[in-house]
């Protein structure tokens, strides 16, 4: 059996084989350049030191929730992640995919335009997953400057300048059930800010530096926005670095691991990086061996719910896994069943991989 390899963080490699010949694995600096040789790569910046990798610095002036569009014009954050919208509580969170639910145009919420409201009528509340934790220190909203309201009524023909919430309440949180949960009229487990009495056409609501993932806004008294935005300064305080397999083409006993980590802290923004070896920075290093070219098995969703191994071409053809109402006897509950022919689940193969070590 051939041996692959996977690699997890800075990692280089001396597999041996069998009659004593050592080879080398290098990633990085003098070897393979990090970003071709990853599977998944997490809140990591590669473009500022040739051969190194770092966390992802945020810029206290840019708004972490825009970041360049997709070539399908696909709206993203800094890191390029591209937004999920809902009306409703998503089925759950994926690190690398952001999520904004709530009122009518949450899709515009985070598209950069500031000269467009959210939706042509007032909105109640806004709920983010920014995709990973993230230092912030202040979340702003506002309305347009230009436009009138076009829906009837008395309002219709305002200024919707003038139209801006007059109350509002901004926490975040660290929890996915807090995100999740159903009950969008109450706030997250930290309340950022609050003001019932709100006054000014921006509100900048700001707040002691701290790693958040989830967000809400909330109007008690609705009004018109134009965007939420996200500020922070600081380091992202996880990240993550997985490698492509590497086929060894033979069975190969595995030598030793080394590492070239170093630490650096830096007083604030613009001003120089300087080493901090005593800084709380940890560094985790795991490898897993297997015998054929995935660690994972994919599963095709048949008739009744039951699953079909396929191969990972083949899930990637399928549609997207959903779930549908069924009623399985006239007055009973309705429970949730897979549709048949779309992606099942996705697990880890047991008997040809071992377990990150």
């Amino acid at each position: 059996m051939r041996a692959l390899f996977p690699w997890l963080l800075f990692v280089m490699g001396v597999p041996l084989t069998a009659d004593g010949q050592v080879q080398r694995l290098v990633i990085g600096t003098g070897g393979l350049d990090w970003v071709e040789a990853s599977e998944d790569l997490l809140g990591l910046d590669a473009s500022l030191n040739v051969g190194s990798l770092q966390p992802f610095e945020l810029d206290p002036h840019v708004n972490f929730a825009v970041g360049p569009r997709t070539e399908d014009d696909q709206t993203t954050n800094v890191l390029g992640y591209i937004w999920g919208t809902s009306f409703t509580v998503p089925n759950g969170i994926r690190d690398k995919a952001p999520w904004v639910y709530g009122s009518p145009g949450h899709i515009l919420v985070i598209d950069g335009d500031i000269d467009r409201p959210t939706y042509v009528s007032s909105v109640e509340h806004y709920t983010f997953d920014l995709s990973l934790p993230v230092p912030l220190s202040r979340i702003v909203f506002f309305p347009p400057e230009r436009g009138r309201t076009t829906t009837g009524g008395a309002s219709s023909g305002s200024l919707i300048r003038d139209l801006y919430p007059r109350q509002y309440v901004v926490s975040g949180s660290l929890n996915p059930q807090e995100f999740l949960s159903t009950n969008v009229k109450e706030d997250l487990d930290r309340v950022l800010g609050r003001n019932l009495s709100h006054d000014q056409r921006v509100a900048d609501v700001r707040f002691p530096t701290q790693f958040l993932r989830f967000a809400r806004v909330r109007f008690p008294s609705p009004g018109f926005i134009a965007e939420v935005e996200f500020y922070g300064e600081g380091y992202l305080p996880e990240t993550r670095y997985t490698s492509q397999l590497f086929d060894m083409m033979e069975p190969v006993n595995f030598g030793r691991l080394y590492y070239d980590f170093d630490i650096f802290r830096r007083a604030g923004a613009g001003l120089d990086p300087v080493q901090a070896p005593d800084a709380p920075v940890s560094l985790a290093v795991e490898v897993r061996t297997g015998r054929d070219d995935s660690p994972l098995v994919y599963h095709l969703t048949m008739e009744i719910g039951e699953e079909k191994v396929i191969t990972k071409d083949e899930y990637d053809r399928a549609p997207t896994s959903g779930l549908v109402d069924h009623i399985a006897q006239p007055g009973r509950s309705v429970s949730q069943v897979r549709i048949p022919g779309q992606q099942g689940s996705v697990q880890d193969d047991l008997a040809n991989w071992s377990f990150w070590s």
